[in-house]
């Protein structure tokens, strides 16, 4: 059994980017862990200036495109 304080950093990093839910790796990850577009229960899109567009504030999903009309 390996003990998340006993593994290398790369590891851990890499840990902390896993979606709590299937493992998978993400882009994002928060104080609560990160989560994948699949399992993201809300997106919450928000304007990111640096990347010039809508992202979800939790998983990182590009916003639709008819997410604007609404």
């Amino acid at each position: 059994m390996n003990f998340p304080n006993l593994l290398p950093a790369r590891e851990l990093e890499r840990l902390k980017f896993a979606c709590k839910v299937c493992g998978v790796q993400c882009a994002l990850a928060s104080n609560d862990g990160a989560i994948c577009e699949e399992h993201c229960p809300d997106h919450n899109y928000v304007y990111i200036r640096g990347e010039r567009g809508h992202f979800c504030e939790n998983c990182g999903k590009p916003a639709p495109d008819d997410w604007f009309e609404l």
